[in-house]
């Protein structure tokens, strides 16, 4: 399975995505997105509508470290499946 890439993550439309594309590009589960995000670890922005979690594409980026002046940082709780 091949991951996203930052450009294809930012031309999405719309400021937040959902756990499909968050965890193509991290390389994680989605799973452990909802299950880290419910436990209140996630450690980015992000809001539940209903029970679809939605995370902020700009603190993707930044934890990732693909934007100025935000350090990359390990996402506690989430499990690489690669």
């Amino acid at each position: 399975m091949q991951r996203m890439t930052a450009e294809e993550l930012a031309a999405i439309p719309g400021d937040y995505v959902g756990t499909k594309e968050a965890s193509d590009f991290l390389g994680c589960d989605r799973y452990s997105l909802n299950i880290s995000a419910k436990a209140g670890t996630l450690g980015i922005k992000y809001y539940f509508a209903g029970n679809r979690l939605k995370i902020s594409k700009r603190s993707l980026l930044e934890n990732a470290g693909y934007i100025s002046g935000a350090p990359p940082m390990i996402i506690p709780g989430i499990t690489s499946v690669m």
